[in-house]
Protein backbone atom coordinates (compact mmCIF):
# COMPACT_ATOMS: atom_id res chain seq x y z
CA UNK A 1 0.00 0.00 0.00
CA UNK A 2 1.63 3.42 -0.73
CA UNK A 3 2.23 6.08 1.39
CA UNK A 4 -0.98 8.07 -0.62
CA UNK A 5 -3.65 5.37 -0.11
CA UNK A 6 -2.64 4.73 3.67
CA UNK A 7 -2.97 8.57 4.32
CA UNK A 8 -6.39 8.26 2.14
CA UNK A 9 -7.65 5.25 4.31
CA UNK A 10 -6.66 6.60 7.80
CA UNK A 11 -8.67 10.15 6.44
CA UNK A 12 -11.30 8.15 4.87
CA UNK A 13 -11.59 5.55 8.32
CA UNK A 14 -11.37 8.74 10.27
CA UNK A 15 -14.39 10.25 8.90
CA UNK A 16 -16.81 7.41 8.88
CA UNK A 17 -15.70 7.23 12.83
CA UNK A 18 -16.05 10.51 13.45
CA UNK A 19 -20.23 10.52 11.52
CA UNK A 20 -21.21 7.31 13.42
CA UNK A 21 -19.77 8.31 16.94
CA UNK A 22 -22.06 11.66 16.11
CA UNK A 23 -25.08 9.29 14.74
CA UNK A 24 -24.79 6.88 17.52
CA UNK A 25 -24.91 10.07 20.20
CA UNK A 26 -28.28 11.41 17.85
CA UNK A 27 -29.29 8.11 18.64
CA UNK A 28 -28.34 7.95 22.21
CA UNK A 29 -29.83 11.62 23.01
CA UNK A 30 -33.22 10.36 21.13
CA UNK A 31 -33.33 7.37 23.40
CA UNK A 32 -32.56 9.15 26.37
CA UNK A 33 -35.27 11.80 25.10
CA UNK A 34 -38.45 9.29 24.36
CA UNK A 35 -37.58 6.82 27.55
CA UNK A 36 -37.77 10.42 29.95
CA UNK A 37 -40.69 11.15 28.16
CA UNK A 38 -42.60 7.82 28.93
CA UNK A 39 -41.95 7.88 32.83
CA UNK A 40 -43.44 11.13 32.63
CA UNK A 41 -46.31 9.54 30.91
CA UNK A 42 -46.44 7.04 32.83
CA UNK A 43 -46.28 8.54 36.12
CA UNK A 44 -49.08 11.55 35.34
CA UNK A 45 -51.18 8.46 33.96
CA UNK A 46 -50.68 6.55 37.66
CA UNK A 47 -51.25 9.87 38.85
CA UNK A 48 -54.98 10.60 37.18
CA UNK A 49 -55.57 6.63 38.12
CA UNK A 50 -55.28 7.04 41.78
CA UNK A 51 -57.21 10.41 41.48
CA UNK A 52 -60.45 8.42 39.99
CA UNK A 53 -59.77 5.73 42.16
CA UNK A 54 -59.90 8.13 45.23
CA UNK A 55 -63.59 10.06 43.72
CA UNK A 56 -65.08 6.86 42.96
CA UNK A 57 -64.05 5.40 46.65
CA UNK A 58 -65.35 8.94 47.96
CA UNK A 59 -68.82 8.30 46.01
CA UNK A 60 -68.78 4.69 47.26
CA UNK A 61 -68.58 6.04 50.98
CA UNK A 62 -71.24 8.64 50.20
CA UNK A 63 -74.25 6.37 49.86
CA UNK A 64 -72.80 3.31 52.11
CA UNK A 65 -75.24 0.96 54.19
CA UNK A 66 -73.85 2.28 56.92
CA UNK A 67 -75.71 5.28 56.62
CA UNK A 68 -79.31 4.15 55.85
CA UNK A 69 -78.09 1.64 59.13
CA UNK A 70 -77.55 4.72 61.20
CA UNK A 71 -80.77 6.44 60.28
CA UNK A 72 -82.92 3.08 60.71
CA UNK A 73 -80.93 3.51 64.68
CA UNK A 74 -82.70 6.71 64.67
CA UNK A 75 -85.92 6.23 63.91
CA UNK A 76 -86.20 4.28 66.73
CA UNK A 77 -84.96 6.56 68.97
CA UNK A 78 -87.66 9.50 67.33
CA UNK A 79 -90.39 10.10 70.52
CA UNK A 80 -91.36 13.52 69.80
CA UNK A 81 -92.60 15.89 66.54
CA UNK A 82 -89.44 17.70 66.29
CA UNK A 83 -87.41 14.51 65.88
CA UNK A 84 -89.90 13.25 63.59
CA UNK A 85 -89.24 16.08 61.55
CA UNK A 86 -85.49 16.18 61.78
CA UNK A 87 -85.52 12.87 61.12
CA UNK A 88 -88.01 13.27 58.26
CA UNK A 89 -85.50 15.74 56.67
CA UNK A 90 -82.51 14.01 56.74
CA UNK A 91 -84.37 10.70 55.08
CA UNK A 92 -85.40 12.86 52.41
CA UNK A 93 -81.84 14.73 52.11
CA UNK A 94 -80.52 10.86 51.88
CA UNK A 95 -82.91 9.77 49.45
CA UNK A 96 -82.42 13.19 47.13
CA UNK A 97 -78.34 11.50 47.32
CA UNK A 98 -78.83 8.77 46.74
CA UNK A 99 -81.85 9.35 43.36
CA UNK A 100 -80.09 12.44 42.38
CA UNK A 101 -76.91 13.28 43.22
CA UNK A 102 -75.13 10.02 42.89
CA UNK A 103 -76.26 9.45 39.36
CA UNK A 104 -74.72 12.78 38.62
CA UNK A 105 -71.49 11.75 39.82
CA UNK A 106 -71.73 8.51 38.40
CA UNK A 107 -72.21 10.05 34.78
CA UNK A 108 -69.12 12.27 35.87
CA UNK A 109 -67.07 9.56 36.98
CA UNK A 110 -67.58 7.70 33.43
CA UNK A 111 -67.17 11.22 31.43
CA UNK A 112 -63.84 11.18 33.57
CA UNK A 113 -62.86 7.73 33.00
CA UNK A 114 -63.58 8.34 29.08
CA UNK A 115 -61.71 11.24 28.56
CA UNK A 116 -58.66 9.57 30.87
CA UNK A 117 -59.01 6.41 28.22
CA UNK A 118 -58.79 8.74 25.28
CA UNK A 119 -55.77 10.02 26.91
CA UNK A 120 -56.89 13.82 26.78
CA UNK A 121 -55.28 15.20 29.85
CA UNK A 122 -56.04 18.75 29.43
CA UNK A 123 -59.18 18.02 29.75
CA UNK A 124 -59.03 16.06 32.85
CA UNK A 125 -58.00 18.28 35.36
CA UNK A 126 -61.35 20.11 34.59
CA UNK A 127 -63.15 17.39 34.97
CA UNK A 128 -61.70 15.57 38.04
CA UNK A 129 -62.08 19.18 39.88
CA UNK A 130 -65.76 19.71 38.99
CA UNK A 131 -66.15 16.08 40.34
CA UNK A 132 -64.12 16.72 43.33
CA UNK A 133 -66.67 19.79 44.01
CA UNK A 134 -69.65 17.69 43.19
CA UNK A 135 -68.72 15.54 46.07
CA UNK A 136 -67.99 17.68 48.62
CA UNK A 137 -71.42 19.48 47.85
CA UNK A 138 -72.84 16.15 48.50
CA UNK A 139 -70.83 15.40 51.46
CA UNK A 140 -72.23 18.71 53.00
Amino acid sequence: MSQTAYIVACITYYIISIISFHIFDWICRIIIIVVTLSLINNKQRKKYEQQILSLERDKNLIISSSILSELNKVEALVNNDKMQETYDDWLKRFDEIKDVEIPKITDKLIKIEDTFNEKRYSDLNDEIAQAEMNIMYVCK
